[in-house]
């Protein structure tokens, strides 16, 4: 899949929305998997260089970060640009997640809807740094990657 227009994010040199933003672009893309662990806390783990890995192998490495991140805490930097959100345990079909800094988006991933064999996927992402014609693209590549397994 595509994901060289997710190598872009922001880079706020100051927190404030008026503040002077910046934009980085990196080699390769990272990706963030939210995890919900006791008392609402959050954290992140990372599937590093995602752009280069076939499907098997990004499953396996999700796993192995999940893992580690439950393990030993999240390990989210400021050069993941992609978030990740499932809400499937709690029997959530539909959502719209929220973009949180520094990542350029966020994919929201439904509970499996097990009558239609279908899933939901939604993304929200920094119109600064991705037209939704290239959003489009990649959920279309998505959807097409995902069909064929």
């Amino acid at each position: 899949m595509p994901l060289h227009a997710w190598r872009k994010r922001t880079c706020n040199s100051a927190p404030s929305w008026w503040g002077t933003i910046a934009f980085c672009e990196y080699d390769h893309v990272n990706i963030g998997i939210a995890l919900a662990r006791p008392n609402d806390e959050l954290i992140i783990a990372v599937v590093r260089r995602a752009d280069g890995m076939k499907l098997p192998e990004f499953v396996r490495a999700c796993t192995r970060g999940m893992r580690a991140a439950i393990r030993d805490g999240g390990e989210a930097t400021e050069d993941t640009q992609i978030l990740f959100t499932h809400l499937g345990e709690f029997g959530i079909v539909d959502a719209v997640p929220t973009l949180v800094a520094p990542a350029s988006s966020i994919f929201f991933l439904g509970a499996p809807q097990q009558a239609a064999g279908k899933v939901r996927i939604a993304v929200t992402f920094d119109h600064r740094l991705i037209n939704g014609a290239a959003a489009a693209r990649f959920l279309d590549d998505l959807a097409a990657e995902l069909l064929r397994r």
